[in-house]
């Protein structure tokens, strides 16, 4: 067979498409000749490499779809877990909006830990103007026109009552947990407490820590309490004489007073005001000898509104308290019943109290009425009488010694 016929058929030969006694022909062939047998590697070698070519060529394509299905497959699985905690997170901030009193977080939590820190901030900070705007009195023009002398008053003294407690030292504020609290009626007598979210700060000034207490009404104001660790809300206007002698105590027991007074100021001339009416005139006399002690129906009643109220006794009983106590429960003995009511006061300046008048109308138990007039000053630490402002009316035939202890006034 001739050289250049076994070139032309290697092309089949390597296909496998040659007959057998065409292929055995050159298989002889390419053992005899030097020259084809060299071409027939050379072809056997390229013939070898192309199909890798080929082959990388068809399997690139789909190494590149097999890369992009396993980044899908990573996406899919980051968005699930994603999903999977949003879903976890909006769960239980659902759940402690719905139930408050659980212990996990809520909308409403998270915003008034944001709101507590900006108190807290602006309060170190001595921003009095800021924080009593916080408190949400809501004072239209008039009535600001009216209560302008109560504001600056007020803004002065917190400020001074500032310097007092921080004296420059630094500070540290630490924000404990928001804790809700279930909203309280006390009863007919008193005011309905609907306070929601409380935030307690711990403040740390210089060696000293004091506390704020930050009850959230609602999401457009809030109350502040500001204490020792040594005496807390219900018992934060009264000292010790050991504890009188302590200037930072003195200083936050008069602020914690002064924004308690001048949110209930401003917004209905006094809440406590009408809390001390209520207590008096919830009085009958069928009851009178059932009350053991009266020192906390006139709880208010104190001989200089300004001064701070001092516990002279381990049970928390003042002098004064006690006298008060028993003047109004032998008025009260010999009455069918009363009313106790203040009218309305203006803001005095240098006293730096309201002044209003008492009112109390009583019945004796004959049925007969008489009624007793008393000039008040009352500012954040209760009430003061004006000396020699008592006067009394009385029907004919009025009980002539419940006149007597009237006329005696507080």
């Amino acid at each position: 067979m001739k050289c250049y016929v076994v070139q032309d058929l290697m092309p089949e030969y390597i296909e496998g498409l040659c007959q057998e006694e065409t292929a055995k022909e050159m298989e002889a062939h390419l053992q005899e000749c030097p020259e084809c047998a060299g071409k027939w590697e050379m072809m056997k070698q390229s013939e070898q490499e192309e199909p890798r070519e080929l082959e990388m060529e068809n399997i690139h394509p789909f190494q590149k779809i097999k890369r992009e299905i396993k980044k899908n497959k990573i996406k899919k699985v980051v968005a699930v877990v994603l999903l999977i905690l949003v879903c976890l997170v909006f769960g239980t901030l659902t759940l402690g909006q719905i139930f408050p009193t659980l212990d996990c977080p809520s909308y409403d939590s998270l915003m008034y830990r944001h709101q507590a820190k900006e108190v807290a901030k602006k309060f170190v900070e001595g921003d009095m103007e800021a924080v009593i705007a916080g408190m949400g009195i809501d004072v239209n023009s008039q009535q600001y026109s009216t209560q302008k002398t109560f504001y600056n008053d007020t803004v002065a003294r917190l400020k001074k009552f500032h310097k007092d407690i921080f004296q420059g030292e630094k500070t540290k504020i630490h924000l404990n947990n928001i804790v809700y609290e279930e909203p309280v009626s006390m009863s007919e007598s008193y005011l309905d407490l609907s306070e929601e979210y409380i935030a307690q700060v711990e403040i740390q000034c210089g060696e000293r820590e004091l506390f704020l207490e930050i009850w959230f009404g609602n999401r457009n104001n809030y109350r502040l309490e500001v204490y020792t660790g040594e005496y807390s809300y219900f018992g934060g206007d009264e000292l010790t004489q050991e504890q009188m002698q302590d200037k930072f105590k003195v200083a936050i027991c008069q602020m914690n007073a002064l924004l308690s007074f001048y949110k209930d100021a401003s917004r209905q001339d006094n809440i406590q005001k009408y809390i001390l009416e209520q207590r008096i005139s919830h009085i009958v006399q069928e009851d009178i000898d059932q009350i053991q002690d009266m020192t906390f129906y006139v709880y208010d009643l104190v001989e200089d509104c300004n001064a701070i109220p001092v516990r002279a006794s381990a049970n928390g009983v003042s002098e004064f308290d006690k006298k008060m106590g028993q003047k109004v429960k032998d008025i009260l003995r010999r009455c069918k019943k009363n009313s106790f009511q203040f009218g309305e006061g203006f803001y005095d300046g240098q006293k730096k109290a309201f002044q209003a008048k008492l009112y109390w109308e009583v019945e004796d138990l004959k049925g007969k009425k008489a009624l007793m007039t008393q000039d008040f000053y009352y500012g954040p630490m209760g009430y003061e009488p004006v000396p020699n402002t008592s006067f009394v009316y009385g029907e004919e035939g009025v009980d002539t010694e419940l006149l007597e202890k009237l006329q005696a006034g507080f």
